[in-house]
């Protein structure tokens, strides 16, 4: 089965001043739904943050660039980085 790799953009869910969210639809792209799996793209503003809500789903996820710093958010200790 010949399973179509090439390069396709992400749809913007949502943006806001903190940043937007894309992702990539399994209906739309084969690799995806060979898989069962999703994937999306967070763009951070400079000291923007965003929280995970709503997820019922394991995630994967690394910064391309940025420094590390360490902040309480509701009573939690969190590690965040802040991204340029």
């Amino acid at each position: 089965m010949d399973i179509d790799l090439s390069p396709k953009l992400a749809k913007k869910l949502y943006g806001g001043d903190g940043g937007s969210y894309h992702a990539w639809c399994p209906n739309e792209l084969p690799m995806l739904k060979q898989g069962n799996i999703g994937a999306g793209k967070l763009f951070q503003a400079k000291n923007g943050l965003a929280l995970p809500r709503y997820s019922d789903s394991a995630k994967v996820a690394y910064v391309l660039h940025g420094i590390d710093f360490d902040c309480a958010v509701f009573g939690l200790f969190c590690r965040f980085l802040r991204v340029f």
